[in-house]
């Protein structure tokens, strides 16, 4: 990854050029996983929190388990893309 400064305007820095963005047409299978999961999560946490779906015993974590997956996962995501910018 390189940097690309412009002459003639101090502080400007280009960190990406087009050839290194990615194609913005679909998504990716880690990006649907993900997706699917928040949204079993959340349908999950809301009938338990409206009284239609009765979770008993560890099952109870399962709606929880699914956000905090997504969340997580955007995360470490995040991280990742933290650390291989700062490597270079």
């Amino acid at each position: 990854m390189g940097m690309e400064h412009q002459f003639g305007q101090p502080g400007l820095i280009y960190w990406q050029n087009r050839k290194m963005r990615r194609t913005a047409g679909r998504m990716s299978l880690w990006a649907t996983f993900i997706t699917v999961c928040a949204v079993a999560g959340l349908v999950a946490l809301a009938g338990q929190m409206l009284g239609w779906t009765h979770f008993h015993g560890p099952f109870m974590a399962i709606p929880a388990g699914l956000l905090l997956l997504a969340i997580n996962a955007q995360l470490i995501a995040g991280a990742r893309a933290a650390l291989a910018w700062l490597a270079g």
